[in-house]
């Protein structure tokens, strides 16, 4: 595999936005909000419905502020764990004025014209979201707890303050932080987008005094990003197991303009990475991961449940197909996640969403601490 110096995704690093109805902001464009507090102000006119005043992320990380059974409800997603707070009382207001804070910690109050209304303390984001923000809707997916799209029907004027850092504070124990490492233990490196995020830390807590288990401190997504980060996963340094997937950002479906998770019976959507693409992808993938002389593991992709937002279902199956003629070819094995997932959906995955709740990622991390431990007692 030829190598590629990765040029880094420039994120934004404007502070403070002045935001109105129907703006929708890109990644690189919108808030960096990875281990930031934040603070929204702002005013609603004409409310007539519930629906999304602002939304950034999507249903692995990010925040929103949406009207909710007519209570104003701040929530967060993380690792596709979700949080909320929302006012004690309905709203029972067409025109009214709004602020809302949540610290670095997590720590939320809302208020309703200057009113204290709710508090309380959600999970916050140690890492940026891949999706973009927008304000009145939520086009690109859903954050959580609200069906895609969730257009709010009135006028909404507000702005978005992140909040300072404060400096020398102790790290929180997350999946995207960097681990102490034993130098008694083997080394193992997870590759792999949100569903792998999932069940990182139950894997680190199975395998704890057995091996030491990295990340990239990223979503690793498509086979598109493989391509273009792994040199910088990989590092300079030995790996005794690799555990490692990319699919289910390879087959969902992007609008015209990037939008994502696109409706896929449009003409004009496409998927990420068609799957000629994403197999030449794994190709030149495997090869590299196999530079490593570490003993690979493949994870095969989990399943797209009915009613998931910008992709179809069967799709992972079809890609599952393509990427295990790689790995056959390769002498690779597989975890075999997708059939475990597919046979027990109700007990470990969500409706109409392709993550898994946490009691389904650790069931996953189980697997998959179980798919290392044996590559690990055969060196």
């Amino acid at each position: 595999m030829e190598r590629q110096t990765k040029r880094k995704k420039k994120l934004s690093k404007q502070e403070f936005f002045e935001l109105k109805s129907g703006i929708q902001l890109s990644q690189e464009k919108a808030p960096n909000i990875s281990g930031r507090g934040l603070q929204l102000k702002g005013s609603v006119e004409n409310l007539e419905s519930d629906g999304a005043i602002i939304a950034q992320g999507g249903d692995a990380q990010g925040f929103a502020l949406i009207i909710h059974k007519n209570h104003l409800r701040f929530l967060t997603c993380v690792n596709g764990e979700i949080t909320r707070v929302e006012s004690k009382d309905p709203i029972r207001l067409s025109d009214f004025n709004f602020e809302v804070s949540m610290s670095r910690a997590g720590a939320v109050s809302i208020l309703i014209n200057d009113k204290l209304v709710g508090s309380g303390k959600v999970n916050t984001l140690s890492v940026m979201p891949i999706d973009g923000l927008s304000v009145g809707s939520d086009p690109g997916g859903s954050v959580g707890e609200y069906a895609p799209d969730y257009a709010l029907k009135g006028n909404v004027i507000l702005t978005l303050q992140l909040l300072p850092v404060k400096k020398n504070k102790k790290p929180k124990n997350n999946a995207l932080a960097p681990i102490n490492e034993d130098p008694n233990l083997p080394r193992v490196l997870i590759i792999g987008d949100s569903i792998s995020i999932g069940y990182t830390l139950p894997v680190r807590e199975i395998l704890k005094g057995v091996a030491n288990v990295h990340r990239p401190p990223v979503n690793c997504a498509s086979t598109n990003h493989g391509v273009n980060g792994i040199e910088d996963w990989l590092g300079d340094k030995k790996w005794d197991v690799i555990h490692f997937n990319w699919g289910l950002h390879d087959l969902k479906y992007m609008g015209p303009n990037g939008e994502n998770l696109a409706n896929p019976e449009l003409e004009s959507s496409k998927q990420q990475v068609p799957i000629n693409d994403y197999v030449n992808n794994l190709v030149r993938l495997v090869e590299r991961l196999k530079e490593t002389n570490a003993k690979l593991i493949w994870r095969n992709t989990t399943p797209v449940p009915n009613g998931a937002k910008g992709r179809v279902v069967g799709d992972s199956t079809k890609y599952n197909e393509a990427a295990q003629e790689v790995m056959s070819k390769y002498s690779i094995d597989t975890n075999d996640l997708y059939n475990f997932a597919k046979n027990n959906w109700e007990k470990v995955g969500r409706k109409a969403d392709v993550h898994f709740t946490v009691e389904g990622s650790k069931a996953l991390a189980k697997l998959v601490a179980q798919s290392i431990k044996k590559k690990l007692e055969n060196n």
